[in-house]
């Protein structure tokens, strides 16, 4: 018996040994406990979802936050009834001003086009040269120009700054002076 028992008991041993080997539980796991290694990701996972939340809520601040800011830079803008240009530095407009609608043929649309490219009522040809010479020299330009129905502005050029102090283009104001202009005329014309 003890000659036939010799090769099943050699068999067993080498099923023994393709099996994995039986060593402690990975992570001091016990039988019938949830693994470790389960909790992880999803403890990560956790982390994770409750950092994008926090990210998510400091975003929604910063944009309720631009937003009020925005509408408050557009109503001062409007309020102040002075015709307004924002161009960058290919003299692209950026932004205008509903008062800039009486000088330039502006539309919301117009954004991304060069001034030159938009019709005006200015009977003033020297505008292009005076957007060049502020950026060169970064100084205002200041005329008095009128349009050819016969309106006068004050126009004023001058460099758009970014916040950081770099040139980003110039800004182009209008403010209407037709009613000085015509009091000094009276003025001339009751002095002669």
């Amino acid at each position: 018996m003890g000659g036939a028992r010799a090769p099943e008991a050699r068999r067993a041993g080498q099923r023994d040994r393709h099996r994995a080997p039986r060593g402690p539980p990975v992570g001091g796991e016990q039988r019938g406990h949830e693994p470790q290694r389960e909790k992880e990701p999803e403890q990560l996972i956790d982390a994770v979802n409750e950092e994008l939340t926090t990210v998510n809520q400091e975003l929604k601040i910063k944009i309720e936050e631009l937003a009020s800011t925005n509408n408050d830079f557009r109503n001062f803008i409007n309020s102040t009834d002075i015709g307004t240009v924002f161009l960058d530095r290919a003299f692209h407009v950026k932004f205008s001003t509903r008062r800039a609608q009486d000088i330039f043929n502006l539309s919301p649309s117009d954004a991304g086009r060069r001034l030159s490219d938009i019709t005006s009522s200015l009977a003033y040809d020297r505008l292009p040269d005076d957007l060049r010479e502020v950026l060169a020299r970064l100084q205002t330009v200041e005329r008095e120009v009128q349009t050819r129905d016969g309106r006068w502005y004050l126009m004023r050029i001058l460099p758009y700054r970014s916040e950081d102090d770099r040139i980003e283009g110039v800004v182009v104001t209008f403010l209407d002076i037709s009613s000085r202009r015509e009091a000094e005329r009276q003025i001339d014309r009751k002095s002669t």
